[in-house]
C-alpha cells in the first residue's frame, strides 16, 4: 500500500497540471475534433466557442452560487458549534482521520461547496487537538468525500433544470429520481462510502515520517461591537429579525413549489434552499 501511494503521489505531482490547464487542454482536444471529424473550418470552429463560451455563463452562475451558499452555511455559528463538539470526539489518529473521512462525507453529500470550507476548518481543528496525527493524510480524508455526490450535485440537478444547455440540444429532462436517488447510485455511494472509512481508518504512515499540523499565524480575534454603541446602519447590519423575515419568502415559495410538482429537486431550487438555511443560520444580515 505504502509503495502503490507512493508511485501515484509521484505522477500526481510530476504529470497532473490544474484544473485550469485541462479545461483548457480539452478546449483543444474538441477544436481538433469538430475539425477533423465534423469537417468544421478553424473559423467556424472559433465561432462556435465564442457563441458556446457566453452561453455557459448561466450555468457558472449557478456553480458559484453552489459553492458560495456552501461556504456561507459552513460559516454560521451553528455550523461552527457543530464542527466544534465533533472535533473534540476523536482521540486517537486512527479515530480522527475516520471521523474526518465520515463528517467530510457527510458534508460533501449535503453540498459539495459546504464540504469544501467544513473540510479545510475540520483538518485544522482536528489537528491542533490530536498529537501524532499525520496532517497530510488528514487533509486527504477532509476532501477524500469530494467523491460522494448528494443533492448539490451539479450535473444530475443541471439535467433536471428546464431551460438548461442541454435541454436546448434537444435531451429531455431527467428527473434526479433517475439519477441521484436511483438504487443503483444509492447502493454505489454507500459502499464507496464504507470503503473511504476503511482506507483512512486503517492508513498510518511509519512514525519518521509523521508531519504533524503547526500553526504558523495566530487567529485574530473577531471584533464586536456593544449594541449600545452601534450606529442606526450597525444596528440594522446585526438584527436577526430582518434574517428571519426575509426567511420566510423563500421558504413560502419553496413549500408552495414542493406542493405543486412534489419534492423534485433542480440546480436552482437547491441553491435556494442553501442560500435560505445559511440565511436563517445566521446571526446577522
Amino acid at each position: 500500500m505504502k509503495a502503490v501511494t507512493k508511485f501515484c503521489l509521484k505522477m500526481v505531482q510530476n504529470y497532473l497540471p490544474d484544473a485550469f490547464i485541462l479545461a483548457i487542454l480539452l478546449t483543444f482536444v474538441v477544436f481538433c475534433g469538430g475539425m477533423f471529424l465534423m469537417n468544421k473550418s478553424a473559423l467556424q470552429m472559433i465561432e462556435y466557442w465564442g457563441r458556446g463560451y457566453s452561453s455557459m455563463f448561466v450555468f457558472g452562475m449557478q456553480m458559484v452560487l453552489v459553492l458560495l451558499t456552501g461556504y456561507v452555511l459552513a460559516l454560521t455559528p451553528l455550523a461552527k458549534k457543530i464542527l466544534n463538539k465533533v472535533t473534540g470526539i476523536p482521540k486517537t489518529p486512527q479515530q480522527a482521520l475516520g471521523l474526518t473521512a465520515l463528517v467530510s462525507i457527510a458534508s460533501c453529500y449535503i453540498n459539495w461547496g459546504f464540504g469544501l470550507v467544513i473540510g479545510a476548518v475540520l483538518a485544522k481543528e482536528v489537528g491542533k487537538k490530536v498529537k501524532g496525527l499525520h496532517f497530510p493524510l488528514l487533509v486527504a480524508a477532509a476532501y477524500g468525500g469530494e467523491i460522494i455526490r448528494g443533492p448539490s450535485s451539479s450535473i444530475p440537478l443541471v439535467s433536471a433544470t428546464p431551460g438548461n444547455f442541454m435541454e436546448k440540444l434537444g435531451l429531455p429532462l431527467t428527473p434526479v429520481g433517475d439519477t441521484l436517488y436511483s438504487s443503483w447510485n444509492l447502493v454505489m455511494t454507500a459502499i464507496i462510502v464504507i470503503m473511504l472509512f476503511i482506507v483512512y481508518f486503517n492508513m498510518k504512515p511509519p512514525a519518521n515520517e509523521i508531519v504533524e499540523y503547526s500553526e504558523k499565524e495566530q487567529e485574530k480575534p473577531e471584533i464586536r461591537i456593544a449594541k449600545k454603541d452601534m450606529t442606526f446602519a450597525e444596528r440594522l447590519e446585526n438584527a436577526y429579525w430582518l434574517n428571519a423575515l426575509f426567511g420566510l419568502f423563500p421558504l413560502i415559495y419553496l413549500g408552495a413549489n414542493f406542493s405543486k410538482i412534489g419534492f423534485d429537486l433542480n440546480l436552482n431550487l437547491v441553491i435556494l434552499i442553501f442560500f435560505n438555511i445559511g440565511f436563517i443560520s445566521a446571526q446577522q444580515s
